[in-house]
């Protein structure tokens, strides 16, 4: 049975529907046609077999971290490893660490970016940071954990200027 809206006392809209392992799920509006869309958006999630993709990972960035890591450290240099541990844990996690993967946005990342820079986070390190992050978080669309990755709209940080080149005469 597909789901449809029901309006609820208080006058809002709320659409209920069973995810892919049984469990039951419900999502409230404000308004009809809101609920509309979304029921619409359960019923094609449900005949692309994708109910899993409607309902947000708690999966933490950490736990993501992990994962990755696991997955694609093997394959890397000892020396890029130790790198891209570095920039995760001293930058990435500092902030992101505990939030979901799903509850990362872009507005939380700016934010991110803009208290590395008032810290003088050198901008070499900051642009370094954001590339960590966007890998991680593509690879958490890679795994469905995610359906978008905030991270790869954000501008990355500007490089440093580099002192011009003289030649000798």
């Amino acid at each position: 049975m597909p789901p449809t809206p029901t309006k609820l006392s208080s006058g809002s809209y709320r659409v209920r529907w069973i995810d892919q392992e049984g469990k039951r799920c419900s999502k409230t509006f404000l308004r009809k046609g809101d609920a509309d869309l979304w029921a619409s958006t359960v019923t094609r999630a449900r005949q692309l077999g994708e109910l899993h993709t409607l309902q947000p990972s708690k999966l933490t960035l950490d736990q993501l971290a992990t994962q990755w890591l696991d997955e694609y450290g093997r394959h890397l240099e000892p020396g890029t490893l130790r790198d891209y541990q570095s920039v995760i844990n001293t930058h990435v996690l500092k902030r992101f660490a505990t939030t979901p993967v799903a509850a990362i946005t872009v507005p939380k990342i700016r934010q991110w970016l803009s208290a590395m820079e008032k810290r003088k986070v050198s901008r070499d390190r900051q642009r370094r940071a954001l590339k960590m992050l966007r890998m991680l978080l593509k690879y958490g669309m890679e795994s469905e954990y995610l359906t978008a990755n905030p991270a790869s709209v954000v501008k990355m940080p500007k490089a440093p200027m580099r002192e011009p080149v003289v030649p000798l005469s």
